[in-house]
């Protein structure tokens, strides 16, 4: 995994690393440099905190059971079965 250089990768890393898109390797070192880089560590509490009020905060739309059964329709009829 290359050092982090820049504020941009950092937060790019971040992402990364919440979004489960990091090798086993590449999280292993990503958690040693959280613990020993404050400026990571700032980095992902932002993200996390920021993440966590979206989820509190944004309610989620359930769909009807009546568009569920349009889209299934659709997509039956869109791949010819």
């Amino acid at each position: 995994m290359r050092e982090i250089s820049t504020s941009g990768n950092v937060y790019q890393r971040v992402n990364l690393f919440l979004d489960r898109g990091m090798t086993h390797e590449d999280e292993a070192h990503f958690k040693t440099e959280l613990s020993l880089n404050p400026n990571v560590a700032n980095a992902f509490e932002k993200e996390q905190n920021f993440r966590d009020y979206l989820r509190s905060s944004v309610e989620k739309v359930k769909a009807s059971p009546e568009m569920i059964q349009t889209i299934r329709e659709k997509i039956r009829t869109a791949s010819g079965h």
